[in-house]
């Protein structure tokens, strides 16, 4: 648990696993901070892997492996990078509020209950993830108020109702360097 602000967590390659008791996050922030950072470990069996939400701002996350997590592998709230991730094996692998860069991450195999890999919020910029083979949608915008979208892979299973990056209302998908999502043929 993180109770203040400026604090780094560096977790060298290390793996927190969740064993029993009543944990319910690996990392998570307890009241209100900013500056944090988390990198370089894996976040295995809790409901969340990383819970960033609620009043944190300007936070970092990354080179993370969040894995077989119940609800979310990694959540943020706001003004947060959250680059260079894997999140495999969760209900969500990535959820994140407003003003945030998601970038460089793969989030794939979240099967359990929603299984999205990517959820949004509003105004963020998303770029270069990778979320394919998850049960729901691959990247999703959860708000009618804009993100946007560039050079994502995101695939599902064709006929399978899911879509590969779900946008609403003024989202961009950017065509300089445009996102690639096709439909799997399985």
């Amino acid at each position: 648990m993180v109770a203040a602000s400026n604090v780094t967590i560096d977790l060298n390659g290390f793996m927190i696993e969740r064993t029993g008791g009543g944990v319910t996050a690996g990392i998570r922030l307890r009241g209100s901070g900013t500056g944090i950072t988390i990198r370089n470990g894996t976040i295995k069996g809790f409901s969340f892997g990383i819970n960033l939400s609620g009043l944190v701002a300007g936070c970092l996350i990354e080179n993370i492996i969040a894995m077989g997590n119940t609800s979310t592998g990694i959540r943020v709230e706001s003004d947060c990078i959250v680059r260079d991730n894997v999140a495999t094996g969760n209900n969500f692998g990535i959820a994140v509020g407003s003003g945030n860069i998601v970038s460089g991450n793969t989030s794939s195999f979240n099967t359990l209950g929603a299984g999205n890999g990517i959820s949004v919020g509003l105004n963020n910029v998303v770029t270069g993830n990778n979320a394919s083979n998850n049960l729901n949608d691959g990247i999703t915008g959860s708000s009618d108020l804009a993100n946007n979208y560039i050079g994502n892979v995101a695939k599902v299973k064709w006929g399978s109702g899911k879509v590969g990056v779900r946008l609403c209302l003024f989202d961009y998908l950017s065509s300089e360097s445009p996102n690639h999502i096709p439909q799997l043929f399985l």
